[in-house]
């Protein structure tokens, strides 16, 4: 029995926690990828089946410990040092992929507009519009917004010029009447300023993308899943080295 619980801890060892930790390194190169050319969707269906690995294997990942207990149980070694530094270990690697690294990935799938991990077509995500779709829509509908105050200054100063004058009515208008005209056409030229600066935007160097929120949010996922990484390997060394192991360290 003891070598059949201990069988099925090492198998699921290798077949849950390995997913996890190679899709969870993979994450942030495809990250950074995605954040770089929003409208790429190869990266953003990476993105996505690589945080659906993360979450479907560390729900399997659970059947690790529980495995774990029952072949230290047949050993008889619960009390012993090293299995205890063991599940320290294993807890906190479990509270580093639940708490930071899962939902780390969850939040830069949603600024990305991936919030369910399931990409659509043409850049759209279950139905919704991209972030490269939203933002062009954007500017789409400033640039319409700006074009249409300038033709409404452009007839409201039309409409002001057509009021007869004194050459038609033949009586004096006083000079206090006539300033309006005048003041009217200032605002088609101050509407003019916002088309033509919501046309041409300014592009994003490659340094200002580096240092911006996606360059943070790739690398506190890296270092979290480092130290994911890291513990795990510690664990398997304990495993391996623990005192009265066949492997003859």
């Amino acid at each position: 029995m003891t070598k059949f619980f201990l069988s099925l801890h090492v198998l699921a060892a290798v077949l849950a926690i390995g997913p996890v930790t190679v899709a969870a390194s993979m994450f942030p190169k495809f990250w950074r990828r995605a954040q770089a050319d929003p409208g790429e969707a190869t990266a953003r269906t990476v993105l996505a089946t690589l945080h659906r690995i993360c979450r479907v294997y560390a729900a399997i990942g659970l059947a690790v410990p529980l495995l774990g207990f029952a072949t230290a149980s047949s050993l008889g070694v619960l009390g012993s040092a090293w299995l205890i530094v063991s599940i320290v270990l294993t807890t906190v690697a479990g509270g580093v992929l639940l708490l930071l690294i899962l939902p780390g990935q969850e939040n830069a799938l949603e600024a990305l507009g991936v919030p369910d991990g399931h990409l659509g077509a043409e850049g759209t995500t279950g139905g919704v519009p991209s972030a490269g779709a939203r933002a062009a829509g954007a500017r789409a509908t400033e640039e319409t917004a700006a074009e249409a105050a300038v033709e409404e200054a452009a007839v409201g100063v039309g409409a002001v010029e057509a009021v007869p004058g004194p050459e038609t009515t033949g009586a004096r208008t006083p000079a206090h009447e006539t300033a309006p005209a005048q003041e009217a056409k200032a605002p088609a030229q101050e509407t003019r300023a916002p088309a033509q600066e919501t046309k041409a935007p300014a592009p994003e160097s490659a340094s200002a993308r580096g240092r911006g929120p996606g360059a943070r949010t790739a690398a506190g996922l890296a270092m979290s899943t480092g130290v994911f990484n890291l513990l795990w390997a510690t664990v398997t060394v304990l495993m391996i080295v623990r005192p009265g192991s066949t492997t003859g360290a």
